[in-house]
């Protein structure tokens, strides 16, 4: 484990937050879900000696820069380590607004840790302990469109991605009638063949579990990895209730607000989602993670890729990183990154060793593209 003590020497001096907007070419939608935007919080922390932590979140749909606010005022003047438990304080300091609070909280760990990795000089895999691995195999998450792209483009992706060398696809396609369902995930199938694992996620889509029954049970013929997110994760019941009835594995989790809602979860869950930038940050993350392995049960990152990756070359219980197929949905995020980028070879990514967590920012194009921010 590395020596983090040089970090405590560190005091932060000032903290820049900043919102940027980014109209989609065309609506995205999952079921009644309806995106029209990407909108991302930007955050970065500065200390008396220069250097710096960044983190970034998506805000779906909350106000996530004016609930960040009073969390980075309160980071200003410590150091880093003690900022981390200040963090975790303010959490229990106001349980009934944990919720609405809960990515606020995160993206603030999440920079922390980045000034704590920047500060000693190493990537976050190793301040967590490393399982040693060098790269990970990817999943690749297809269907984003579909309703523009159409079914045929699709299919065509699908086919692009196992030449790849992709051995796990996964299909974003929400809550659709049964029946085309069915007939569109058989031809999927029939397409890539069953040497490539095919998954499904309804993005919280379905509203009942005679619902999700309704459109799942025939897709069992399919011999599906898993079926992701029928429900939000607040409905655990129902989530239990269906892997009771099917015999396709199930996935959540990546919207959870408080880490004890992974147990939940895992009484009906397969597979662990877990997303550092919602669920309370990096140790959050972690908990979730050693609560799969301690049920034998896999844990799947959600959210930013470089995260993703670090903390599967920390945990053996995360086996594999989602990547999102290339679609030019308007989203231009990664313009506002001076590096390190995700390395994709063929369907393996590479574990990066640039000291942080995630992708460093470049501060001038934020200010230059931010729609508001504030500084403390």
């Amino acid at each position: 484990m590395t020596d983090l003590s040089a970090a405590g020497d560190l005091r932060i001096v000032g903290i820049d937050a900043a919102r940027v907007t980014f109209p989609l070419r065309h609506p995205v939608r999952f079921g009644p879900a309806l995106y029209t935007e990407r909108e991302y919080v930007l955050l970065r922390l500065r200390t008396d000696a220069g250097v710096v932590g960044d983190a970034r979140a998506m805000t779906r749909g909350t106000p996530l820069l004016e609930a960040l606010r009073p969390v980075a005022e309160r980071l200003v003047g410590a150091d880093p380590l003690s900022a981390r438990t200040l963090v975790r304080d303010l959490r229990r300091s106001n349980v009934p607004g944990q919720a609405a609070l809960s990515r606020a909280h995160s993206i603030a760990d999440l920079a922390l840790w980045d000034l704590v990795a920047r500060a000693v000089d190493a990537p976050l895999h190793r301040l967590l302990g490393g399982a040693g691995r060098e790269r990970v195999e990817a999943l690749a998450v297809s269907g984003y469109l579909i309703d523009v792209r159409g079914e045929d483009a699709i299919v065509d992706e699908l086919v692009q991605l196992k030449a790849q060398g992709f051995r796990h696809l996964k299909l974003m396609l929400g809550a659709r009638e049964p029946a085309w369902m069915h007939r569109f995930l058989s031809r999927c199938r029939e397409t890539v063949g069953s040497d490539v694992l095919l998954s499904l996620d309804f993005h919280f889509s379905l509203a009942s579990l005679d619902e999700a029954l309704a459109v799942c049970r025939p897709l069992e013929e399919l011999e599906l990895a898993f079926i992701e997110d029928p429900f939000p994760p607040l409905h655990w019941r129902d989530l239990r209730a269906l892997a009771g009835q099917l015999e396709t594995p199930l996935a959540a989790g990546e919207d959870v607000t408080d880490p004890v809602m992974f147990a939940d979860l895992l009484e009906g869950a397969d597979l662990l989602r877990v997303d550092p930038s919602t669920c309370g940050g990096v140790e959050d993350a972690v908990a979730g993670i050693r609560m799969a392995a301690a049920a034998g049960k896999p844990a799947l990152p959600h959210g930013a890729v470089l995260v993703g990756t670090q903390l599967a070359a920390a945990f053996d219980a995360v086996e594999l990183m989602e990547v999102a197929a290339p679609v030019d949905t308007g989203d231009r995020i990664d313009e506002l990154y001076e590096g390190p980028a995700p390395q994709l070879h063929g369907a393996w990514l590479t574990v990066d060793q640039t000291p942080g967590v995630d992708v460093r920012l470049e501060w001038d194009r934020v200010e230059a593209a931010a729609v508001s921010g504030w500084s403390v």
